[in-house]
């Protein structure tokens, strides 16, 4: 688990309600749940790694399909028009 210790008072504070609302989403896995907090803490402390934006390229449109080339399911399976 991320360090917390960085947080001023206010901070940790916030840091632990948002633990004990996430800890009451039964919608989500455990390890989702802890992994999100772990994550929140990280980020919080300092201790997230920088992203460097200008290495995030933009999908194509031969990854990522626009929504209006989708049609409806037919029979269980999905069919591109």
């Amino acid at each position: 688990m991320a360090s917390t210790a960085t947080l001023n008072s206010i901070e940790a504070q916030k840091f632990e309600n948002l633990r004990s609302a996430v800890s009451g989403f039964n919608h989500i896995s455990a390890n989702e749940k802890s992994d999100f907090i772990n994550l929140v803490g990280r980020y919080l402390s300092g201790e997230a790694e920088q992203v460097d934006w200008s290495k995030i390229k933009t999908r194509t449109d031969d990854i990522v399909v626009p929504y209006d080339a989708l049609s409806l399911f037919s029979e269980g399976k999905c069919r591109l028009i």
